[in-house]
C-alpha cells in the first residue's frame, strides 16, 4: 500500500519497492482534473503516480526535498499560490535531469516563450486529454518534446534563430509581430521596431492567433 505525506491542499503518495517506470508528480489545483490525471497514470504501463499537489508551495518542498523519488512532473500555470513557471524555473535549475511537462489550459504566446527558454520538455494543453498527457510523458522519458498541435506552430514560429517553416501558416510579418509580443513588447513598440502602424501590428496580431487557433481571452491578456 502507498504511503502518504500531506498538506493542507494537497497529497503525495509514495509506493513502496523499487521500479523501472516513469514517476510522475501531478502538481495541478484543479483537483477534478489532477485525480482523473492520477487515476490513468496508476493504470497506465510504464507510468507511476506519485500523487498530487495542488499548491506550488508543497510541490516545491516534495521536488526539491524527494527528487531521487520524482522522475517527471506535470505543472499546471495558475497555482493559487504561485505561477507555475517560476517552479519550472527553479526546478529546471536545481534539478536539470527532471523531466518538466506543462499541462495548462492557457495557451497564452508569452507562456510558451518563457516555457521555450526553459527547456521544458512539453506543453500541453488541458483540452489535448490525458492520452496525450500519457503519450507526452512516454516521450520524454525518452528525451522527446511534445507540444499540442498549436502551442508546436507557436514554437516554431517563436524560434528566434529558425526561418520560417514551410508550411507554418502565418505570414512572416505575422510571426515578426507575434514573436515581439512574446517577447514582452507592447503592440505599440513592436509596430516602431517594425516600422509599421500599431493598427497595422494589431491586424498581425489577432491574424496570427487566428491562425493558429489562440484567439482567446488568455492570449488577448498580454495586450494589456
Amino acid at each position: 500500500m502507498p504511503s502518504y505525506l500531506s498538506g493542507p491542499n494537497s497529497i503525495l503518495a509514495f509506493n513502496e519497492g523499487e521500479t523501472t517506470m516513469t514517476r510522475v508528480l501531478i502538481v495541478d489545483d484543479h483537483l477534478a482534473f489532477a485525480e482523473g490525471l492520477d487515476a490513468v497514470f496508476r493504470a497506465k504501463n510504464g507510468i507511476e503516480s506519485k500523487g498530487i499537489a495542488t499548491e506550488a508551495a508543497r510541490a516545491r518542498s516534495l521536488l526539491l526535498d524527494h527528487s531521487e523519488e520524482i522522475d517527471a512532473v506535470t505543472l499546471d500555470l495558475e497555482l493559487p499560490d504561485r505561477h507555475g513557471l517560476e517552479i519550472a524555473e527553479e526546478l529546471r535549475a536545481c534539478h536539470p535531469e527532471l523531466k518538466i511537462l506543462i499541462v495548462s489550459a492557457y495557451s497564452n504566446p508569452q507562456y510558451v516563450l518563457r516555457a521555450l527558454e526553459l527547456e521544458v520538455d512539453a506543453f500541453l494543453l488541458k483540452s489535448d486529454g490525458v492520452g496525450a498527457i500519457c503519450d507526452a510523458v512516454e516521450r520524454a522519458a525518452a528525451g522527446l518534446k511534445s507540444y499540442s498541435p498549436g502551442i508546436e506552430e507557436v514554437a516554431q514560429a517563436l524560434a528566434p534563430e529558425a526561418a520560417t517553416p514551410a508550411g507554418l501558416r502565418i505570414t512572416t510579418r505575422q510571426r515578426s509581430v507575434l514573436r515581439l509580443v512574446a517577447a514582452g513588447s507592447s503592440l505599440g513598440d513592436a509596430a516602431k521596431t517594425l516600422g509599421i502602424r500599431e493598427r497595422t501590428a494589431r491586424l498581425h496580431w489577432y491574424g496570427a492567433l487566428d491562425r493558429l487557433g489562440l484567439r482567446t481571452l488568455a492570449s488577448a491578456q498580454v495586450l494589456r
